[in-house]
């Protein structure tokens, strides 16, 4: 899953967002055993205090079908057998009812179905981006359409960013030139930690 800004008039500082974000997501996860759709309500909230729209893509069918060979997390630890079709599958209905309990849904539009079929549709400019997809695949298709869409000085964070298959993604050169359409940027933390942030130039 990953969540998408929606860029208004005026620019905020969506730094200090994801910040606050990171903090609060920590200490009050509504993550059900076995589920990976979390929209946080805390961001709900931010987005709501921030006066922008929060577009949330996710399938609510777990992760799709794929042959993608996980092994292990640089941070150490074993991530075989994570990532198999349908895992982390959560319903739309349980990610609205946590938001209206704890968030502001009335700033979220929910948008359901796998990424290289729902994200072509977006043609607005984007503030900041997260990503949670688990996937290389999944994360190819979510750069390929929204780093384009966001704005100078516009953030894009992943929670992926100790997955080798990730990290290879965000470091192919010719992805970034062939299919993205830009020049591969600097992505902070990049094979070093979970969390990872570009910000485009």
């Amino acid at each position: 899953m990953f969540l998408v800004h929606i860029m208004r008039a005026t620019f905020c500082p969506w730094e200090l967002r994801f910040s606050q974000f990171r903090r609060v997501k920590m200490a009050a996860s509504l993550r059900p055993a076995r589920t990976k759709v979390e929209v946080p309500p805390s961001l709900a909230y931010l987005q709501n205090i921030a006066g922008r729209k929060l577009i949330v893509f996710d399938s609510f069918e777990g992760l799709p079908e794929n042959v993608e060979n996980h092994d292990k997390s640089i941070l150490g630890h074993s991530i075989k057998g994570w990532f198999s079709g349908g895992e982390f599958c959560g319903s739309l209905e349980e990610v609205q009812e946590n938001v209206k309990q704890f968030g502001e849904l009335e700033v979220c539009t929910f948008v359901k179905g796998w990424f290289e079929n729902t994200m072509p549709n977006l043609n607005t400019s984007i503030a900041a981006a997260y990503l949670d997809v688990d996937l290389a695949s999944s994360t190819r298709t979510c750069l390929k359409f929204l780093w384009p869409l966001l704005i100078s000085g516009g953030v894009l964070y992943s929670q992926d960013g100790d997955f080798p298959l990730v990290i290879a993604v965000f470091n192919d050169n010719e992805f970034w030139r062939n299919e993205v359409g830009f020049t591969k940027p600097n992505v902070e933390g990049l094979g070093k930690r979970k969390l990872i942030r570009i910000v485009k130039g």
